[in-house]
């Protein structure tokens, strides 16, 4: 019997992308803030999803875990 190939430990993504999710939901909860300060978080965050999944397709439950998985569809 083969051993499952061991998957990557991507627990700093997962938590990159929880943090990033944060500053949304916080740039969305100062609403008497610019709303070019959120369009601005918002094309950082999906310049770095891009790069996310061209480096390791999309972020799923195997790779990022169930709360990185979730995190990476809201921010999408």
């Amino acid at each position: 019997m083969t051993e499952p190939t061991p998957q990557p430990d991507r627990t700093e993504l997962s938590q990159e992308l929880s943090r990033m999710v944060a500053a949304a939901r916080q740039k969305f909860a100062d609403s008497d803030g610019p709303r070019e300060a959120f369009e601005a978080l918002d094309k950082v965050h999906t310049a770095r999803m891009k790069q996310i999944i061209a480096e390791i397709g999309w972020p799923t439950i195997t790779k990022v875990g169930k709360d990185g998985a979730f995190d990476a569809w809201l921010l999408v």
